[in-house]
């Protein structure tokens, strides 16, 4: 595996990610957007109807005013929860397409999807002890799941299952594959 080919995947897989949050980032500004215009509405509904008819025109005016700023508001925002959901459903095929790349290491993927290192390979981690089980200042044992169809690599160092699609031991950081 060429280091080149992993910056060039990393950019393209970071490159999607932006977009993915920038579609989000767009989504919820249509909601917002739709809220201040329904507020706009209602103002507006306000200061025409008690300019012109009275106590009755006012009412008249801002139940109106109201009603389509309500309508204009639940508008923009479905639009704006349909464009989100767009970009929430990029990143989860981006984090599927990052997850099972053969050209990145569990760090890369950890680093491509903004999440800490040790997060990458504990996917689907148990805690053999928890904080109210483990002893003050005592290691707590990561163990990955493994499926049942999948073939198990010990880690030489500490002993622990990791599924074999791991790199890395879930527990000590080793290459898995030396």
């Amino acid at each position: 595996m060429s280091n080149t080919r992993t910056v060039a995947v990393i950019h393209r897989y970071r490159d999607g990610y932006r977009v993915a949050k920038a579609i989000v980032a767009i989504g919820s500004t249509i909601k917002v957007v739709g809220f201040i215009l329904a507020g706009l509405m209602a103002l507006f509904g306000l200061l025409a109807g008690g300019s012109n008819l009275g106590a009755a025109g006012t009412f008249a005016g801002l139940l109106g005013a109201l009603i389509l700023g309500g309508i204009v508001a639940l508008v923009f925002w479905l639009c704006g929860v349909i464009v989100s959901a767009q970009g929430q459903i990029l990143m989860a095929t981006l984090d599927s397409a990052v997850g099972r790349s053969p050209f990145l290491s569990d760090d890369d993927r950890a680093a491509v999807m903004s999440l800490p290192s040790s997060v990458a390979d504990a996917e689907f981690v148990e805690v053999a002890a928890t904080a109210g089980l483990a002893g003050v200042g005592q290691p707590i044992t990561v163990r990955p799941r493994i499926a049942p169809d999948e073939r198990a690599i010990t880690c030489p160092q500490c002993g622990v299952d990791n599924p074999s699609s791991s790199f890395y031991c879930a527990n000590c950081r080793r290459n898995l594959h030396m």
